[in-house]
């Protein structure tokens, strides 16, 4: 399949907007891929994560999630009041993570911030309520 690209700039579509416009007579498997990854960098959200607790595996919910945090050189997440072993890098979770729903708030720790009740100012913003 030979992919054409155009690119056009206006003034009148906003900064933080795009438009993507595809033009073909069918649908076709490498136009597929184009699209879905499109729309991976567009959400970055990914709606389940794999965890572990007391050797079983469970994937849970993502906006269900507290936060992640690093103890001990693992990361974990806290799940309806469960600790969870997750088997990824913080940096990974934060390039995979929807970025409007969790956010970075110290260097050991992404909270999602639907769960954030509040900060106790009294621990130097590391930890919340």
């Amino acid at each position: 399949m030979n992919i054409k690209i155009t690119t056009e700039f206006s003034d009148k579509i906003p900064k933080e907007e795009c438009e993507i416009k595809i033009i073909s007579q069918e649908m076709s498997k490498e136009l597929s891929t184009i699209i879905s990854n499109v729309e991976n960098i567009t959400r970055k959200k990914i709606p389940m994560i794999i965890a572990e607790n007391d050797n079983k595996i469970y994937l849970l919910e993502t906006e269900k999630i507290d936060k992640f945090y690093t103890s001990n050189q693992n990361v974990y997440c806290i799940y309806k009041d469960s600790s969870f072993l997750v088997r990824k890098k913080l940096y990974e979770l934060e390039e995979i993570l929807d970025n409007n729903i969790f956010i970075r708030i110290s260097n050991s720790c992404i909270a999602n911030i639907k769960q954030i009740e509040c900060f106790d100012t009294r621990n130097n913003w590391k930890s919340y309520c």
